[in-house]
């Protein structure tokens, strides 16, 4: 699983529209709107990708299973507080690397395999009251001060 993070309005939309075109994934993303400005914006790089979902029929299982390849989320951290039903979400763990998680990878390899734009395996801690773009923009800074 790849790991965009960057900060508003920095490209990590396109790239999964990018993505999705390539492999005929579905993008869910918040709200109906959403959905359609993705479309449109699809439309504009001439990328053909199916319409986006919303994180309300994702969750609720609100689509053609056998059609669809692969998901690619828009704003993760909104839909894990969606879920959370807006309970403050403290903190989140994630694994990196090829999704198997079978422990083949070694943290070196981890974190040379994530460029800057992509949250490093070497942040253990990030103080925040919630899950925000500051958050990911404390990562990518603490990130970048480490290497």
């Amino acid at each position: 699983m790849n790991i965009i993070c960057r900060g508003r309005c920095e490209g990590k939309t396109t790239d999964l529209i990018k993505l999705a075109h390539n492999d005929g994934g579905v993008i869910i993303c918040l709200s109906r709107d959403e959905a359609h400005r993705i479309s449109v914006e699809a439309e504009k790089m001439k990328m053909d990708i199916s319409y986006p979902i919303t994180f309300n029929e994702f969750i609720e299982g609100r689509f053609y299973k056998p059609g669809i390849k692969s998901f690619y989320i828009d704003n993760a951290e909104l839909l894990i507080q969606k879920m959370a039903r807006n309970i403050p979400v403290k903190a989140i763990t994630m694994s990196l690397g090829d999704g198997k998680d079978d422990g083949s990878e070694t943290q070196d390899e981890l974190s040379t395999s994530h460029n800057e734009n992509w949250i490093s395996p070497t942040i253990d801690i990030v103080q925040s009251t919630n899950i925000s773009t500051g958050i990911v923009e404390t990562m990518i800074r603490r990130n970048r001060r480490e290497k």
